[in-house]
């Protein structure tokens, strides 16, 4: 063989093994699951005090700084607490991928697949927003314990995994803080 030729055939070689790998790490990274950030800032000692100056006692175990007053005016003036959200909101991901919910805040939240955006299960956060309540708040397993806080929930440091998308958009919300929503583009590959 001429050394022109075994050049190329080095090339070749070298080309197949960077496509390999190229290929693995693309596949390996569509397997790792979209991580959802769920985000509050409560502030423990407001939020867990006694109605109506707080929300109640274990409502809270975070840091945050966000008075239960503060965040009671921010719904009442913007219909939205700021800080409380999903990150990323809006994004895509292939068919087949899993999300990861984590939740960074210090409250406990829900990230509920909703025909449509609306109200949530907790009357008096609907009562200041004029929502009514979503039809997952039925059935409850315990009184005032919707069905989708068990099986949709997810804690203060803890995670929820989403898995089986179909292809299509998906729409997420909190159903305690409603205003919380995450749309997800599924794509078929």
């Amino acid at each position: 063989m001429t050394q022109p030729r075994l050049w190329r055939f080095a090339v070749a070689g070298a080309l197949t093994i960077a496509l390999g790998l190229a290929l693995t790490s693309s596949a390996l990274a569509s397997s790792k699951p979209q991580l959802v950030k769920v985000r509050d800032d409560c502030d423990p000692t407001t939020f867990n005090s006694p109605p109506p100056a707080g929300a109640g006692p274990g409502t809270c175990i975070g840091k945050g700084d966000t008075a239960f007053s503060d965040f009671i005016a921010q719904i009442l003036d913007h219909g939205f607490a700021g800080a409380w959200r999903f990150s990323p909101s809006t994004f895509h991901v292939d068919a087949g991928r899993d999300l990861l919910i984590r939740n960074d805040g210090g409250e406990f939240h829900t990230f509920s697949q909703v025909a449509q955006f609306g109200g949530g299960c907790i009357p008096p956060i609907n009562a200041l927003l004029g929502l009514a309540p979503s039809p997952l708040c039925q059935p409850e397993v315990a009184p005032g314990v919707p069905l989708a806080f068990v099986t949709t929930g997810v804690g203060p440091g803890e995670t929820l995994t989403i898995t089986g998308l179909s292809p299509g958009v998906h729409t997420f919300q909190c159903l305690i803080h409603p205003w919380m929503h995450a749309t997800v583009d599924v794509r078929s590959d």
